[in-house]
């Protein structure tokens, strides 16, 4: 069974559209939808945003089912000026901000299948480091240094625990994340309207009520976020497949 992991339903709910879903369920503060996609038996996790929440999300996951490979997956940042929006990037290592000690690397089998993949669909893509922090960095002068100090193409705040549980379990991992922003975008107003769990929470709403100018950019970004996952929808579902 595959276990695909992301931080926001936004950035699977084309996946699981694709899906056939035999249950939904809410275990904590993340959600799991059970079926199958392209007539293989997958689970699709929306763990929430941050380290805290994936291992959580994880360590559950692999306590419950019997997984035989893991998928981080979700958007990105680009961290080089290679790293464009909508740029696929797969991950060769995973790296955390906190502890470099510990290098994780995805399943060498599972890396070539899915640059096939991207490569038969036609969709963009790149590979190099990759690097988990805690913090959404979201000033173009915070990548550039982020992506100088650790050599990483692209960021996100879930990969890293994921890895670190798929290989404490002896579980194959692959990291393939969508750049939503690039290194030179600056979405400081992303940071005041996304929760944990969604696109847009209370107080982010708030928030665009009294910065009624940010509405268009929001717009913008939202149009974004679906092309995105349209795109990450139709590269798991040929990816499924493919290791099956």
């Amino acid at each position: 069974m595959l276990a695909i992991f992301a931080a926001v339903k936004q950035e699977i709910q084309g996946v699981a559209k694709q899906m056939k879903i035999k249950n939904t369920y809410r275990h904590s503060d993340f959600r799991i939808f059970e079926g199958t996609l392209t007539g293989h038996e997958v689970i699709l996790v929306a763990t929430g945003m941050g380290w805290q929440k994936a291992v959580l999300a994880g360590e559950y996951a692999v306590s419950k089912y019997p997984i035989s490979s893991i998928l981080s997956t979700g958007v990105c940042g680009g961290l080089d000026e290679k790293s464009k929006t909508g740029d696929f990037l797969l991950y060769n290592t995973v790296i955390n901000e906190e502890d470099t000690s510990t290098i994780l690397y995805p399943d060498k089998r599972l890396l070539a299948i899915a640059n096939m993949g991207l490569s038969k669909l036609g969709l963009n893509h790149g590979s190099g480091n990759g690097l988990t922090v805690k913090k959404v960095c979201s000033l173009p002068d915070i990548k550039r240094e982020l992506g100088a100090r650790f050599n990483a193409v692209a960021v996100d705040m879930e990969s890293y625990q994921l890895a670190q549980i798929a290989t404490r379990n002896n579980i194959p991992f692959l990291v393939v994340r969508p750049v939503f922003d690039s290194v030179n975008e600056n979405l400081t107003v992303i940071d005041n309207i996304v929760g944990t769990n969604d696109f847009l929470h209370l107080k982010g709403l708030a928030y665009v009520l009294v910065h009624p100018g940010c509405v268009k950019g929001l717009m913008d970004y939202r149009k974004r976020a679906s092309t995105l996952g349209e795109n990450l929808a139709e590269f798991t579902s040929n990816y499924v497949g493919e290791i099956s």
